[in-house]
């Protein structure tokens, strides 16, 4: 039985990031309101504080 990749919009991605990046909740708590696995909102945490200044280079 072969799994199924969920493809998430660029929106989603940021929304999970700047839900990590707060530190309101943990990184578990996310992981359930979203559906998403714990690599998953890591990686996307880091990618948007790597490419963070270009974002507001663009707003």
């Amino acid at each position: 039985m072969s799994k199924i990749r969920k493809k998430h919009s660029k929106e989603f991605k940021f929304k999970v990031a700047i839900e990590a990046i707060k530190e309101q909740k943990t990184i578990s708590a996310i992981c359930k309101e979203f559906c998403v696995c714990e690599s998953q909102v890591n990686a996307w945490k880091k990618q948007l504080k790597e490419s963070g200044s270009y974002i507001l280079r663009i707003i």
